[in-house]
């Protein structure tokens, strides 16, 4: 009797710390997202003192198929295609000031997915680019086509 009841128990106790396990999901939601207008990105962007945990400038990262790299992006902008992130991105982006994802327009959910790959990842200092090539071509600024520099 003692046995049964030390087993019932145990599994009891093991059933709630299982059940508490998978209730605390580290995932990261839209919710988490921080998105930046296109006049407030020079700040980001800019290098800053020693002092700070990031000091490096930081960089524009298109999740884009490369293909869509290719026809035109942001000057500067690294390629890495969203399926490519798991394997490249912390390796690549570790100790990064400012990371600013983009896409094509509003509606294109690829940077905000993008985005949250990298946040899951643990990489720090993630943003996204409201609006994506589109706002940033209709404020006037250039676009670049050909391959990743890398």
């Amino acid at each position: 009797m003692h046995t049964i009841q030390s087993t019932i128990r145990l599994s009891f106790i093991l059933s709630v710390t299982l059940l508490a396990m998978l209730g605390c999901d580290n995932s990261v939601s839209d919710k988490n997202l921080v998105y930046v207008p296109l006049l407030e990105v020079d700040q980001l962007l800019a290098p800053r003192p020693v002092l700070f945990e990031n000091p490096k400038a930081g960089l524009w990262l298109d999740p884009r198929l490369p293909a869509q790299y290719e026809a035109g992006h942001i000057p500067g902008a690294i390629s890495m295609p969203f399926p490519t992130m798991l394997t490249v991105a912390k390796s690549q982006l570790q100790g990064q000031g400012a990371i600013i994802v983009y896409d094509t327009n509003y509606d294109d959910i690829l940077g905000k997915a993008g985005a949250k790959r990298l946040m899951e990842l643990g990489i720090k200092n993630v943003y996204n680019l409201q609006g994506g090539l589109d706002v940033w071509q209709k404020a006037g600024h250039p676009i670049v086509t050909g391959p990743n520099p890398n």
